[in-house]
Parts: C-alpha cells; structure tokens; sequence
C-alpha cells in the first residue's frame, strides 16, 4: 500500500491531522509506504505509483491538480480537514487566507474524495450539510511515541493557569478579556501568541502579560509545556461554529501534561472535568477554583493515543 502526501510547512495542524500521524503509521502498519511531495512537483508518471493521495485541508490549484493525477491514474482520494473554514468568524485573521477561490479549490477537492476525513461530529455535520458527502470523524490523539503520560502537577501555593494559542484566538480572548484578572496566588502563563490587549496599559485587567513565544517545533513546544508544569490549562472560545467544530486538543494536551483543562460546556469537551457556558460564568468560577484544592486531573483516554487511533485509519487504506 502506497500512500502520497501532500506536503505542507510543520505547524500543529500537520502534528496532528498530516505528516505527524503518517509516519508513526507506517511503523506501525509496516505495508503501509508513504511519501511525501510538494504539490507543484507532481507529474502524471510520478502519480501511477501511489494508491492513495492524502490531502489535508486543499484549497491550491497545484493541490487540485496533484489530487487529479492520481484520481486518473486508478488512485483513491483521501481528504482530511480539521476546521470549519468556510465559516471563520470575522474576528479571526486567518480568514484573510481563505476567500472565494480557496472555498472552489476545496469543493473540488472533495468532490474528487473517495474518503473524506474530519476531526469532530459537529464538522462531519457541517461537511454534509455543505458538500453533500459523508466524513468519517478521526479524532485527534497524542502522539504516545513521543509523549509519555505525566503526574498531575501537585499543589503549590501558587496557582498556574495556562493559555496557549495562536493570534487566530484574539478573539476570544477579548470576549473573555474580563477573566482574565490579577489574583493573588494565581500565575498567567500564555504561549504562543502575546495577548497584549489583556494588560491595563491596554483596555485589559492584568499589570503583566507573562508571555512565552511560540516555538513551531512540536518538540520544543511539549518540552516548554512540561517545564512550566501548569495546573489548569484554560481554553476561552466564543460561542460560534467555527469554534463549536474545534477538536479539544488544548484539553487533551493539558490532560498528557498533568493539568486540569478548563473548557466551554459544549459535546466535544463533555469528558473534561471543568466546563463553563460562558464568560461569565467562567470569571464566576475561577476565584472559587483557585481558592480550592486544584481539581482532580482526568489522564488522557488510552482511546485517544496515537496507537490506537492509527488503527481507525489503517482500516480505512485497508477496506
């Protein structure tokens, strides 16, 4: 079995929807051979050697084309996708990178779709909605080769909350910006993109924004996470689809790395211990939270390794 990838830069998305599952796939199904290609590079020779393309999130006319070659060769199309992007809020920056004739790249992608993939319920709803197809929901997992499940952080007198994430949560940030508020025995601890707007100097309710530059590494990014040793891991989303077809991996990762997630009450986090329905309920419960003992940390689910659910994949080349 024969599996071409399209090849895009290393980022988190990749980690855990593309080449960061692939590999550790074909260790585990020996019979399973991958490569991986750059779109533009492929040629109508090159193309009848592969049974199967995998394409995450195509929205290029080089993807388009790299998905037809092997189409017409006899190969079979496999498209993944792990967020709504049809349907990005305003609020959002990479929706700037996602206009008209991405959406048309992207129809025709999965039209050309022999199986189409998807990373929660609420987005296979949304893709049949839209497209007409049905997707099969492979849920995010952590990477059990690389990872190994930790203690949960034992109490301190201090208190550390963290939020990791991308400028692409500015949003939500600001329609929770009232939470986030100085407490005595409580450190804020964000990584990856500087909330600067959460500081007083700015309109927000913290003297200091304690920040941690993102690293692209996967590597370097669990390091620093296990060296910060957080208590809570906080996830703030606002109440839209985009956000509602979200993965928990912000849970799942806290969850690896001993902490405790705090997340939105919504079908895809109903497993994690602490859950909120809104902003304010959410500044409402932080004060007794960290009053308390640190709630109970719920390890990440065995079903949720990469091992295991590698094996959903392999079954779905192997049909």
């Amino acid at each position: 079995m024969k599996l071409l990838i399209l090849k895009k830069p290393e980022s988190a998305v990749t980690h855990y929807r593309s080449t960061g599952v692939w590999g550790p796939l074909s260790r585990q199904f020996p019979d399973v051979q991958i490569a991986l290609t750059d779109a533009k590079l492929l040629t109508p020779d090159v193309a009848g050697c592969y049974d199967w393309i995998f394409a995450h999130r195509p929205g290029t006319e080089a993807d388009v084309n790299a998905i037809y070659l092997v189409k017409r060769n006899g190969g079979k199309v496999w498209i993944d996708l792990d967020d709504l992007v049809w349907q990005i809020p305003s609020s959002n920056p990479a929706g700037q990178f996602y206009g008209q004739r991405v959406h048309e790249y992207l129809f025709h992608a999965i039209d050309a779709a022999d199986v189409i993939t998807c990373s929660t319920k609420f987005l296979a709803d949304e893709i049949e909605k839209t497209f007409g197809k049905a997707a099969i929901v492979i849920r995010n997992a952590w990477n059990d080769y690389m990872l190994k499940q930790l203690e949960p952080t034992p109490k301190e007198e201090q208190v550390r909350i963290l939020w990791r994430g991308s400028n692409t949560h500015d949003g939500d940030l600001m329609a929770f910006r009232d939470v986030f508020r100085d407490y005595q025995n409580v450190a804020w601890i964000f990584m990856g993109s500087n909330p600067w707007f959460l500081s007083e100097a700015h309109g927000g309710h913290l003297k200091y924004v304690n920040h941690i530059p993102w690293d692209a590494n996967i590597l370097n990014y669990y390091d620093t996470v296990a060296q910060v040793k957080p208590h809570y891991v906080i996830v703030p989303l606002e109440d839209n689809p985009f956000n509602r077809a979200k993965s928990d991996i912000a849970a799942l990762e806290a969850s690896v790395f001993g902490a405790v997630p705090i997340v939105p009450d919504w079908a895809e986090w109903w497993s994690y211990p602490i859950p909120y329905t809104d902003a304010t309920d959410l500044q409402q419960l932080l004060p007794d939270l960290i009053a308390g003992d640190v709630a109970a940390q719920v390890p990440a689910a065995d079903n949720r390794k990469l091992s295991s659910v590698n094996k959903q994949r392999y079954a779905i080349l192997t049909a």
